[in-house]
């Protein structure tokens, strides 16, 4: 008899060990936390580096490249007068803004500076309801604008509407870890997830 209980008592240890190493392992492959013996996910790749700019953000302030060194973001483009994507693209972010990690930005690049002064931004951003303190639209100089895209990988022009549609995650270094379709809602999701992954890195905090 006691052989048959320490027989049952073994098989539901093992069912039990088993049941936890499955969640554990579940949980290692979404990111949720580190388990030790098990190597761990590689890093997000580097993908470039963003150098430094002096644009203005809505608030009529100066923002620089120093504004975001302590933070990881996520980098748009988009201008005011737009009437085909940018509104979609702006209510992705307006969505994102709440399922990003704390501590995580939004900066918005306005590819129409002419257009699009401070004022205009400011205007602009309570559409989307944007924070404050989370999501910043930029504005200056159009040529400053323009080497920013190239730092982005992407192409200048003077027909705003031919601006890029995806989203682009940078660390709190100003290295670029990720591009994402801003259409595309499982690449905003991979972008979620990634950001979280991010923020876990010495270059996400």
């Amino acid at each position: 008899m006691k052989t048959q209980v320490r027989k049952i008592f073994q098989i539901i240890l093992v069912s039990n060990l088993a049941a936890l190493l499955v969640i554990g392992l579940f949980l290692w492959k979404e990111g949720s936390f580190p388990l030790v013996g098990f190597p761990q996910k590689p890093t997000l790749p580097y993908l470039g580096i963003i150098q430094n700019f002096e644009l203005v953000e809505k608030n009529g302030q100066p923002f620089t490249l120093d504004n975001l060194m302590k933070r990881p973001w996520v980098a748009s483009f988009m201008f005011t007068t737009c009437a085909g994507q940018c509104p979609a693209m702006n209510a992705k972010l307006e969505k994102l803004q709440r399922l990003l990690p704390e501590g995580l930005s939004i900066v918005s690049f306005s590819v129409d500076p002419l257009t699009d002064t401070p004022a205009v931004l400011r205007s602009y951003a309570k559409n989307y309801n944007a924070d404050e303190g989370k999501w910043f639209f930029l504005t200056g100089d159009k040529r400053v604008i323009d080497k920013v895209l190239n730092n982005f990988y992407m192409n200048t022009s003077d027909n705003p509407a031919l601006h890029s549609l995806r989203f682009v995650l940078v660390d709190s270094a100003a290295n670029i870890r990720g591009f994402y379709d801003s259409m595309d809602e499982d690449a905003l999701r991979q972008l979620v997830k990634d950001s979280k992954r991010l923020m876990r890195e010495p270059y996400g905090r």
